[in-house]
């Protein structure tokens, strides 16, 4: 199926229902426009060139040959859904389809700001879910090595008693850094009141 980059009936929207293109320079002038604005708000260098080449693949889109893209006005909710399809039908993972996406929104909530559009439809599209993925963890070798050079103070640490303990709780009892660093004498058992209070000195 043809997108409606690649089709003779223009996009939806006033100026296409009359048959009206505007010139290539429309869509992509307002896209410098939000990279400049981008760079007046302090925006990374690699965000700046993230959204920069993800805003000109999508100008490519929808700029069949001898064609100039819709204007902003004509994108709706369905041309932006098929241009979502083809970045599946490329296999891009899903990731990067969501930056791609962030993207566009951003170029969007832009133009609605300046009057251009008068919604950002791109807010319509559905995010993509990012895949869940297990946490890299320390082996229990590499955790023993990391204990035992503590122990033997070669990590050069006033107080080996005190950070043992602090590896063995976050690695025996699985605690988070916040839960460790908010543990207080009156937390522990009676029976291991002299150990921590020796840890404290």
């Amino acid at each position: 199926q043809q997108s409606p980059a690649t089709q003779t009936r223009p996009a939806g929207g006033p100026a296409a229902d009359r048959g009206v293109r505007p010139t290539m320079s429309e869509l992509s002038g307002h896209i410098e426009r939000y990279l400049q604005e981008l760079v007046r708000q302090g925006a990374s260098p690699h965000t700046l060139e993230a959204y920069s080449a993800d805003l000109r693949q999508f100008l490519e889109y929808l700029s069949p040959p001898d064609l100039a893209p819709p204007a902003p006005q004509g994108i709706d909710l369905l041309l932006l859904r098929e241009w979502l399809a083809s970045l599946y039908r490329d296999q891009l993972m899903a990731v990067t389809i969501r930056r791609k996406l962030a993207a566009i929104r951003g170029l969007f909530r832009f133009l609605l700001r300046e009057g251009v559009v008068t919604v950002n439809v791109a807010r319509m599209v559905r995010t993509p879910k990012a895949p869940k993925t297990l946490p890299d963890v320390m082996t229990a070798e590499q955790v023993n090595t990391l204990i035992d050079g503590v122990e033997s103070n070669r990590l050069e640490r006033p107080f080996p008693a005190r950070d043992r303990a602090i590896f063995e709780l976050l690695y025996g009892c699985g605690v988070r850094v916040s839960e460790l660093t908010g543990l207080n004498l009156d937390d522990r058992s009676e029976e291991h009141t002299s150990e921590l209070q020796s840890l404290r000195h």
